[in-house]
């Protein structure tokens, strides 16, 4: 790869469970991660959300009606280095499945483990703080925030994840403004931010959710990370920016979809030189239980046309400034297989 250059892989939600932990305790990790495991370990590094706590903590969430509570064993971080995954969000609706002990525990084992997260902490400001990771020598500054389970917000000593409402009104994008910034004056060439928002299986962006990213991207954040809804939405290009609506799911080791489109995602690479967003590729996968695999033939083809049908809807849908998938300074979406 070229100087100045770099590939991040962003993926959907991934969830550990019994496979998984299996999986750690045998030392395999291509259990899980399949034949698309060298693709992962070909880039730069690798964004995901970590959809459940890493914990032995036996002490679930009884605070709030809670009927599914997940969890995975603390070898399982060793599945998250073996694929090369970089940093983890861990705003969403499942960190506190197993209480403050289970989050607690899940932090200082990706601490240990050298992984990168955000999203959640020991109280609102913890919860609120950025990521910085290095990865080829470019530093990437990552906001982390969701919009799900208002219970598991952090609080002025409350641990829990930092929770947000979905709005472009002047106080919330005046604050993202001021976290870009600050990312930049500590280095980050790039910046991403990771949204676990909206509701299960919607397959499109509603308009304040669009409205959002966009401000998102016009306030200076270069990839707009979307995941939550458990399937693929569409792609979008705008200003100097990506907006990945939402990137589906990746590795389910509870609930087991058998039908088209739910059981397919992708990795989304996102290419940059200098700093600056120059291409997206897209890695059509099919989700086995507990493990994925790359897409191929017909399965492949109709990923990335779901993918193309979804994002000129996007585009059809309002009337924002924007391109529905990516102009002439960056690639068309097109499948990419492994080297």
């Amino acid at each position: 790869m070229q100087k100045n250059a770099a590939t991040f892989a962003f993926i959907g939600d991934v969830i550990f469970d019994a496979r998984a932990n299996a999986a750690a305790a045998a030392g395999r990790p291509e259990l899980v991660w399949g034949d698309v495991l060298p693709v992962m370990r070909s880039v730069d590094a690798v964004f995901a959300n970590m959809e459940n706590p890493i914990t032995r903590s036996e002490r679930r969430w009884r605070r709030t009606l809670k009927p599914v509570c997940l969890k995975s064993d603390p070898a399982t971080v060793s599945l998250l280095t073996a694929a090369n995954i970089t940093f983890v969000n861990l705003a969403n609706n499942h960190m506190l499945d197993f209480e403050v002990e289970g989050l607690l525990e899940t932090i200082e084992l990706l601490r240990g483990a050298g992984i990168g997260h955000a999203g959640a902490g020991a109280d609102s400001e913890a919860a609120a703080r950025p990521a910085l990771v290095e990865a080829r020598g470019m530093t990437v500054g990552v906001i982390a925030l969701t919009d799900n389970t208002p219970a598991f917000a952090a609080g002025p000593g409350r641990p829990g994840t930092n929770h947000m409402r979905i709005s472009d009104d002047a106080a919330t994008m005046a604050r993202i403004a001021g976290t870009v910034r600050d990312l930049r004056a500590a280095g980050a060439r790039a910046v991403v931010l990771s949204a676990h928002w909206g509701p299960n299986l919607r397959p499109w962006p509603p308009i304040r959710f669009r409205r959002f990213a966009r401000a998102a991207i016009d306030v200076g954040v270069d990839v707009f990370y979307g995941h939550s809804a458990h399937i693929l939405q569409g792609v979008e290009k705008y200003g100097g920016g990506i907006i990945l609506y939402d990137t589906g799911d990746f590795i389910d080791d509870v609930w087991w979809l058998t039908f088209a489109p739910y059981f397919t995602g992708a990795l989304f690479l996102v290419d940059f030189r200098d700093g600056r967003v120059a291409g997206l590729r897209v890695v059509p996968v099919v989700m086995g239980p507990g493990c994925v695999r790359l897409a191929r033939g017909a399965l492949e083809r109709r990923v990335i046309a779901r993918l193309s049908r979804l994002s000129r809807a996007i585009a059809a849908g309002d009337h924002f400034v924007h391109e529905p998938l990516l102009p002439q300074a960056v690639s068309a979406i097109r499948p990419v297989q492994p080297t």
